[in-house]
């Protein structure tokens, strides 16, 4: 039960709910846009750990594998960059595990243009999480 206001109040009924809903007294906000990152990696390991670095207000991080070889996940990354709505600001990383081949590395470097971002693990990512 709630307690009645005395009938000799100087404030309306009306005037208080008036109050209470004035547009002019509505904080107003914009909703800030979170930064995007595209991550393409070669293996589960690299796709759980990036995955598990999502949190609550942070940049948005779509993590996908697709299953195929280190030239394949650069062209992957490259073809979802032009189907995707990616704004200019938002980036493209390929994480990949090199395995100390230079060729190897050499192709991937000029396979992945200035478009996509490279980040090259050697030995392996398993190690490098090891190590962290």
């Amino acid at each position: 039960m709630s307690p009645q206001r005395p009938r000799d109040s100087k404030v309306s009924r009306r005037s208080s709910i008036m109050r209470r809903s004035s547009l002019e007294r509505r904080h107003f906000g914009t909703r800030l846009e979170r930064k995007r990152f595209l991550i393409v990696c070669e293996g589960e390991t690299e796709r759980g750990y990036f995955v598990g670095m999502r949190t609550r207000g942070g940049p948005v991080l779509d993590v996908i594998n697709p299953k195929v070889d280190h030239l394949g996940v650069v062209a992957e990354a490259k073809r979802r960059l032009r189907i995707d709505d990616y704004d200019e600001d938002d980036e493209v990383w390929c994480i990949l595990d090199t395995e100390l081949d230079p060729k190897l590395t050499e192709a991937l470097l000029v396979k992945a243009g200035s478009e996509v971002e490279l980040a090259l693990s050697t030995p392996c990512f398993e190690f490098w999480l090891l190590l962290h």
